[in-house]
């Protein structure tokens, strides 16, 4: 997204646009004058708008204004833990429910690879490893900008995939780094863990 540049000078522009024939008559440059610095005035009250709720630049009782305003309390949160809860509130709100929203969602707040598969025509599956976020906040998130009517669940693992324990009737996997654990747990796989988002 492109940054917005604030215009000072739509009087100015609007008068020197005028057809050639209504140039230089001050009572028509007057007139156009009158109606667009009433658009200047609103331009500028936009961008004093867009500053004020400028999350990276709010701190403390700002934020919690902005908070109140997408329904987000703090709950004890610092600043910047709650400038990031409220970017995710804000592309909550606007999720379609998507793929591409959900992975946008969880993008902000969980930096390991996330991976959507489709498991059925109304069902999803999100698989995280080496999760670093807290998988109930992710779900919770999934389940708040998912689709009405679609099923998700939140398959996730601190541990890499390559550590995970997989059935397999392949000789060529060794057992003993994924399979079942010996007596006394030195070596096999771990399971991760799943929450219906």
């Amino acid at each position: 997204m492109t940054d917005l540049v604030k215009n000072t000078s739509l009087t100015a522009e609007a008068i020197d646009n005028l057809v050639g024939q209504f140039k230089d008559t001050p009572q028509l440059e007057g007139l156009v004058a009158s109606f667009v610095d009433q658009i200047q005035d609103t331009e500028d009250a936009q961008f004093q708008i867009l500053v004020t709720l400028d999350l990276d630049t709010q701190v403390g009782a700002q934020l919690d204004g902005i908070g109140d305003i997408l329904v987000t309390p703090r709950a004890g949160l610092g600043d910047d833990d709650y400038r990031t809860r409220l970017r995710v509130q804000i592309r909550i709100i606007l999720s379609d429910g998507t793929v591409e929203d959900i992975l946008s969602v969880l993008s902000i707040v969980e930096t390991s690879t996330i991976e959507i598969r489709r498991v059925g025509s109304a069902e999803m599956s999100i698989q995280i490893f080496e999760i670093t976020a807290d998988p109930v906040q992710l779900a919770l998130f999934i389940s708040e900008s998912r689709a009405a009517g679609v099923f998700a669940d939140l398959v996730f693992s601190v541990l890499p995939e390559s550590a995970l324990f997989i059935w397999t009737s392949a000789p060529s996997v060794a057992t003993t780094t994924q399979g079942w654990s010996n007596i006394t747990q030195t070596n096999g796989g771990a399971f991760s863990a799943v929450i219906e988002a």
